[in-house]
């Protein structure tokens, strides 16, 4: 339970009102947690999209975004745009960790955000309920996946405590649970879900390649860019 709660708070805003000490091995071990509290945020997403159901499409994906935001503050976005500029640099594996390690945005940075929020916006305004509510799983279950079969790239740093637990068995048993319930709950949704690994393992093989491993920013971004691929292979490919 301590490392659900820490979970928790650390990758969301959702307010709790014990305060516990950080500890690294207790927090690793909420790995598990992390779909789970997709669920959260996908009950309140999709929450919002219920209430505002006679609004224009529009108006609800903005909204929808706001209350996530408001959730989930911005530490996937910024591992996000640090990841962006560090992949598109195309310098040597240790200037790539280098720049990812610069707390200011770059141009990189800043066109990922763009297409990001683009996407999340589109993809809101033409997505179900039952596809808004899995989105935040879905792309937290693409990063346990890539925890569990990534390795740490640096000698340390946020995330290296989380990346070195994880094993693949974690992936690969979190990403089953997932199939199963969608086989009873929404079968039409499986073929989004195999695509959006099929591009998460993509991800995780070129990052590697690039970088020689991952980091916590790795995380954020493969939960920020799997969330809109999920939203967008939807409409792509039907579900």
């Amino acid at each position: 339970m301590k490392s659900f709660i820490m979970m928790l708070t650390y990758i969301t805003r959702i307010p709790y009102p014990v305060n516990l000490e950080y500890d690294e091995q207790t927090f690793a071990k909420g790995l598990y947690a992390m779909p789970v509290i997709g669920i959260f945020i996908g009950l309140a997403m999709a929450g919002v999209m219920w209430i505002l159901k006679e609004q224009i499409p529009q108006v609800k994906a903005f909204v929808i975004i706001l209350i996530y935001l408001v959730m989930v503050g911005g530490l996937h976005l910024d591992g996000l745009a640090d990841y962006m500029d560090g992949i598109f640099s195309g310098r040597t594996k240790d200037r790539i960790l280098e720049i990812m390690g610069d707390s200011r945005i770059g141009s990189f940075g800043v066109v990922g955000l763009c297409l990001y929020f683009l996407g999340m916006y589109i993809g809101l305004q033409n997505s179900s309920w039952q596809v808004v509510l899995l989105a935040p799983v879905v792309a937290r279950t693409m990063a346990v996946w890539v925890i569990g079969f990534g390795t740490y790239a640096k000698e340390e740093g946020m995330g290296q405590g989380l990346i070195e637990y994880g094993r693949p068995w974690h992936g690969i048993i979190i990403f089953f649970i997932l199939v199963t319930v969608l086989y009873i709950w929404q079968p039409a949704l499986i073929k989004s879900v195999v695509v959006t690994l099929l591009g998460t393992v993509l991800l995780l093989r070129w990052t590697t390649k690039q970088m020689g491993g991952i980091t916590g920013d790795v995380i954020g971004a493969v939960i920020e860019s799997t969330q809109v691929f999920w939203l967008l292979s939807i409409i792509l490919i039907g579900g």
